[in-house]
């Protein structure tokens, strides 16, 4: 009962941010900020609904990409992919996951980087795809060391680990 009660209240106040979000988006002005928006809407919904959450990613890809705005066409197929891989469809992911990868390079953004290499992982190790799950990991953990980021590197070493504990490489 407990548990009962304290899943939904988290889940009306998600709901709420939620809301209001989406009325904070149909009063913006300023393109960045409607991209923005978009996708913390899809970042967000990705935890209650996926179509949703797809469907503002896509969204804020093409005001992006209308604009010029690299950063937020980057971060719209970050949580593109998030979206796919979480429903499974791993080939659209990987797609999304490059895309973002290139887009961030492209404008030198190291933490989306590192964040793309973590999310490449994250997506080979759901396939079993260990060696290239490693290797994205490793990747992104040589760079966050370069920018010493020890919260990038703390979560590579555990990436690193899971892969290895998944293998029964103890």
């Amino acid at each position: 009962f407990v548990f009962l009660f304290y899943s939904t209240s988290v889940l009306a106040q998600a709901e709420k941010g939620l809301d209001s979000l989406e009325k904070k988006l149909q009063v913006l002005t300023g393109d960045t900020r409607i991209v923005n928006t978009l996708n913390d809407l899809s970042y967000k919904w990705t935890d209650f609904d996926l179509k949703k959450a797809l469907s503002y990613s896509y969204k804020a890809k093409t005001k992006a990409t209308e604009i010029g705005y690299a950063k937020g066409e980057a971060d719209a197929y970050c949580n593109m992919g998030i979206a796919q891989m979480y429903s499974g469809s791993y080939d659209s992911a990987d797609v999304s996951f490059k895309k973002y990868l290139g887009l961030s390079q492209k404008i030198n953004h190291t933490k989306s980087i590192i964040s793309a290499y973590n999310f490449l992982g994250n997506l080979y190790r759901r396939q079993s795809k260990y060696a290239a799950a490693t290797d994205y990991y490793v990747k992104g953990l040589k760079l966050a060391e370069k920018i010493n980021d020890e919260y990038s590197i703390a979560g590579a070493y555990l990436s690193v680990g899971l892969v290895y504990s998944y293998q029964g490489k103890y």
